[in-house]
């Protein structure tokens, strides 16, 4: 778990341990399987949060995010 956003919230993550990535589930993330769905991040809740724009998608060899 770690806590993202302005106020913190707990989120779990998926950590890469071959790189420098780390992720935290989005809300409306379909396919996402970290955690509960109500443990997604909400831009919307973050006074903090700002976009990068456009959108995202990684795959790995055994599962996609």
């Amino acid at each position: 778990m770690v806590q993202v956003g302005t106020p913190p919230r707990d989120y779990a993550v998926g950590l890469d341990s071959g790189s420098g990535d780390l992720f935290v589930e989005g809300k409306g993330c379909k396919g996402c399987t970290l955690g509960p769905p109500n443990s997604q991040y909400d831009p919307s809740a973050s006074a903090s949060s700002k976009s990068a724009g456009g959108s995202f998608h990684h795959s790995y060899q055994t599962c996609s995010m």
